[in-house]
């Protein structure tokens, strides 16, 4: 069976699972079947970098952790739009929000760069109703066709606009700005062409250079956030205030001074918990 033939059976039977049924079948289904998927070696890869120090047992400990965090996130992901948007409300605990709303008081949009850490992929959702805005969500684009219709249909919200990443990404990002609204994007990893290579966690690693280059260029504010999973299931959100930019005549540098910054947050909030750190892709091909 196809993976979006079961996707769509899933969008259909999850939300009729009570969360503590569902979240424990995830906590069991991620700790039995991680180790055999083939995503486990690279994850357990990437934890080597992130936890230079830790011993192979405390590793695989972590990369349990990452495989059980994914089945849950998919667990939310199809159940979240179903819930009502209190209910919804009381999964986010939220800090930082005044630098949010400082932010979007200078009228020109806020570029949010977050790490793939929690349940990064329902934070926009009580966000938008706090702040009283809309949120750009920029995805990556599915080989699959069906596959990133399903997918975006589960990530649709009311108030959320999804743009694959691609030639008119940039277009739909510099309008959302110019309607001051927040843009959502991925710092973690490269995945498209436009990146540049910078020092994360010690190694040299190719990363995003489009969020620096946008706020350069378009003056709008770049903020850092991140999420993590709480003990209870609920999810902790931390909004930082703007990156400090200055300017020092080159933006090639500038490009290079910013994304470096963004590399070294990322890298500090994803070392307070690698097992919430949910990437099953190489950021580092070579290790």
């Amino acid at each position: 069976m196809q993976l979006a033939t079961l996707l769509a059976i899933a969008a259909r039977s999850v939300p009729h699972v009570p969360p503590r049924l569902g979240y424990a079948l995830c906590e069991q289904l991620g700790a039995a079947i991680g180790p055999r998927v083939p995503a486990w070696k690279t994850v357990l890869n990437n934890l080597s970098v992130v936890m230079p120090t830790a011993n192979q047992r405390d590793r695989e400990i972590a990369a349990r952790g990452v495989m059980i965090g994914m089945f849950k996130n998919y667990f939310d992901l199809f159940r979240f739009p179903q819930l009502p948007p209190a209910e919804l409300d009381r999964h986010i605990v939220m800090e930082g929000e005044h630098n949010v709303e400082r932010a979007l008081d200078r009228g020109n949009g806020l570029l949010m760069i977050a790490p793939h850490c929690g349940n990064y992929t329902i934070i926009f959702a009580p966000a938008i109703r706090r702040f009283n805005t809309r949120v750009l969500l920029i995805v990556e684009q599915i080989r699959d066709p069906r596959l990133h219709q399903i997918m975006n249909r589960m990530r649709d919200m009311p108030g959320v606009e999804i743009e694959p990443l691609g030639p008119n990404a940039g277009r739909a990002i510099i309008r959302a700005l110019r309607r001051n609204q927040i843009v959502l994007l991925g710092g973690d990893r490269a995945i498209a062409e436009n990146n540049l290579t910078v020092s994360f966690f010690g190694r040299p690693t190719p990363m995003p250079s489009g969020p620096a280059t946008l706020a350069l260029r378009t003056g709008a504010p770049l903020m850092t956030a991140f999420t993590n999973r709480l003990p209870d299931n609920r999810s902790w959100a931390m909004f930082d205030p703007p990156l400090l930019i200055e300017r020092s005549g080159s933006l090639q540098d500038d490009v290079c001074d910013v994304t470096q910054k963004i590399a070294y947050i990322m890298q500090a909030y994803i070392r307070r918990d690698p097992s919430q750190w949910l990437v099953a892709d190489p950021v580092w091909p070579n290790v």
